[in-house]
């Protein structure tokens, strides 16, 4: 799946923004606890790093360290 990472202005936060929509359905939570599922977004948790998922392809990752993390971490939740 192609995507591009861009940081945030809030420090440890980043956007991801994909280049088609996708099903929250399709996302992978093993692992994760999930704080929201709705229509309109997925928001998840795993230690001290939270994901919010939206169906038009934007996915915002919060308390991460660096790119490389967040490629990884889209990677993994992301079906390919």
């Amino acid at each position: 799946m192609v995507f591009v990472v861009q940081p945030c202005s809030k420090k440890g936060a980043f956007e991801v923004i994909l280049k088609k929509k996708i099903s929250l359905n399709s996302v992978k939570t093993e692992g994760f606890e999930i704080l929201a599922r709705t229509d309109y977004v997925l928001i998840m948790q795993k230690g001290s790093v939270k994901v919010s998922v939206y169906p038009s392809g934007k996915i915002m990752i919060f308390g991460v360290s660096g790119e490389g993390e967040v490629e990884g971490l889209v990677k993994s939740i992301l079906p390919i």
